[in-house]
């Protein structure tokens, strides 16, 4: 029931940087489990319209692109979508 939980301390990322080499070194599997099928699809529909990312501090923006088979898929059987975040 949580979106974000996480030990991150706040603004410790910030000594990587923002660059696409000192981003790669973080990565996140994840799986959420929606509550109906409606909810699901449209989450699927928000990968699939993502096409940037923004830095929360710097604001600089990285462009992004979700594949269904390479990085997200989907189970409609439990109703979940398993993604990377790179």
């Amino acid at each position: 029931y949580s979106w974000w939980l996480t030990g991150f301390v706040p603004g410790a990322l910030e000594n990587f940087g923002t660059s696409p080499e000192a981003t790669a070194t973080l990565k996140l599997d994840a799986t959420i489990y929606f509550e109906d099928e409606e909810m699901m699809y449209a989450f699927i529909e928000g990968l699939k319209n993502t096409t940037e990312i923004q830095h929360n501090v710097s604001k600089n923006i990285r462009t992004v692109k979700y594949e269904y088979g390479k990085n997200y898929t989907v189970n409609p059987a439990k109703k979940s979508v398993s993604f990377q975040w790179q």
